[in-house]
């Protein structure tokens, strides 16, 4: 899989059509996803929460604008958090707690939004 700034290509498995593709000049891709605004909008958001325990709403609304505080007030105002180890500041930024940051990847899970239910019983390897 590649990552461009534009977004993702992946190659085809096929060796055969691999080689042929490179031979004829044409890039071997075989499916791709074209990156929006609001995927890089839920991909930094979901990066702070799992590398850095936080959510920097004052930083995602700098970069990303209105949608970065639409997308996190939905998410608060689901009910969907882990209270109990999330704290909320009064800029909207959210951290979490040391004794909750096992569970980063839960929490990151909320702001994915191509999460689905099959996704949310995936066992780690």
């Amino acid at each position: 899989i590649s990552k461009f700034e534009q977004g993702y290509l992946q190659n085809t498995a096929a060796t055969a059509a691999y080689i042929k593709s490179i031979e004829e000049g044409r890039l071997p891709g075989y499916r791709g996803h074209r990156m929006t605004e609001e995927d890089y909008l839920h991909g930094r958001a979901i990066e702070m929460i799992m590398c850095d325990f936080f959510l920097d709403l004052p930083a995602l609304r700098a970069r990303f604008g209105e949608p970065a505080e639409t997308m996190v007030l939905a998410h608060r105002r689901s009910g969907r958090e882990v209270t109990p180890f999330v704290t909320v500041d009064a800029d909207g930024s959210m951290s979490i707690a040391k004794e909750g940051r096992a569970l980063a990847r839960m929490i990151a899970r909320l702001f994915d939004a191509y999460e689905t239910p099959e996704a949310r019983y995936s066992q780690a390897s």
